[in-house]
């Protein structure tokens, strides 16, 4: 997380309540739209399950495209549209 200038250690203080509100309010999960900087996936998507209990495999078609309609999600709850190569990587 290099450009909040916080290790990813330490990111999880802040992601970890905001999964388990999302949880708790069956809201969509805001930390998903979070990324690692070497990464084109946010690291987990639990949905709905303990925070960081599922990890995305890229490789995995499935888990990909599960995280891709959560995403959609969390912008559709907020009315928020998503922009440059995210709005691209969603649509594709």
């Amino acid at each position: 997380m290099r450009y909040l200038d916080i290790g990813r250690h330490q990111i999880k203080d802040c992601l970890d309540p905001i999964h388990d509100e999302a949880v708790k309010t069956q809201c969509p999960d805001l930390g998903l739209i979070l990324h690692y900087a070497n990464s084109p996936l946010g690291r987990y998507n639990s949905r709905q399950g303990e925070s960081r209990s599922v990890e995305v495999d890229p490789n995995d078609i499935q888990q990909i495209e599960a995280y891709k309609a959560d995403l959609r999600d969390v912008f559709r709850q907020w009315d928020g549209q998503p922009a440059g190569d995210l709005r691209a990587w969603l649509n594709s």
